[in-house]
């Protein structure tokens, strides 16, 4: 079990990074981040299934005024594996580190 939990928390982290990249290249493009995740896809920017995680839970995604937030909830329904605001001049990283397994 704890074999198949670090594995679905690499996958979980990998599409959170992923989305983040899409979000920012979206960002240079059109000059704002986009209102949903699912434009990425409709873009073609990232494939529909990393729009949630392992367990198909999808990802929290919220713009603000300031930036952007991207987290997603481990098996518990806690915040965990990242959580980053992007301010929209700066790109200031809040990055959460990785659970430690606890």
């Amino acid at each position: 079990e704890r074999g198949w939990s670090l594995l679905r928390e690499g996958v979980t982290w990998s599409r959170l990074e992923r989305l983040d990249e899409a979000v920012r290249a979206w960002r240079v493009t059109y000059g704002t981040p986009p209102q949903t995740l699912e434009e990425l896809a409709q873009a073609g920017l990232v494939d529909r299934t990393y729009l949630s995680d392992p367990a198909q839970r999808p990802y929290r995604y919220e713009v603000g005024s300031t930036g952007y937030v991207l987290s997603a909830v481990d098996d518990a329904g806690r915040a965990a594996v990242v959580q980053r605001l992007c301010a929209l001049l700066g790109l200031a990283d809040m990055r959460e580190s990785k659970p430690s397994g606890t």
